[in-house]
């Protein structure tokens, strides 16, 4: 019984002990002054960066900056990009080519592929598969 009233007596120091460190701080005022900061260091990179562009000079601040993300491509989009890509590869275009090039996903390309196998053929393994288009030589010879 005396264990048990030795646990009891550690559990209820330890909370006593996170309750007076909770009410004995500020979180929300250090968070609210933490967010003044950010602006702040936020402006200041808006400056920084402003003046390196009008010289020419590439600083390291691109993290601060968002990243734009691509735009949703519509289903025919993608399938005259990725075959745009292709008749223009007569001696194959790798799956990232096609990417790089097309500005399509690399998942969008490797769907589009396994969706229009019979227009498509590939050669290789991995890194040095190439994906060749087959249906508009079969087009011209009917």
């Amino acid at each position: 019984m005396s264990d048990i009233n030795k646990i009891i007596e550690d559990q209820k120091r330890e909370l006593e002990a996170k309750l007076a460190l909770i009410s004995g701080n500020n979180l929300a005022a250090l968070m609210a002054e933490r967010k003044g900061y950010e602006g702040k260091i936020a402006e200041i990179d808006a400056k920084i960066q402003h003046i390196c562009k009008e010289l020419g000079i590439e600083v390291g601040l691109e993290t601060a900056t968002k990243k734009e993300r691509r735009t949703r491509m519509s289903s025919q989009e993608i399938d005259a990009k990725i075959l745009e890509a292709l008749k223009n590869a007569p001696h194959g275009i790798s799956q990232i080519e096609i990417s790089k090039s097309t500005g399509v996903s690399y998942a969008s390309v490797v769907n589009w592929l396994k969706e229009n196998a019979a227009e498509v053929r590939s050669e290789g393994e991995r890194k040095g598969k190439r994906v060749f288009l087959v249906w508009p030589s079969n087009n011209q010879q009917n």
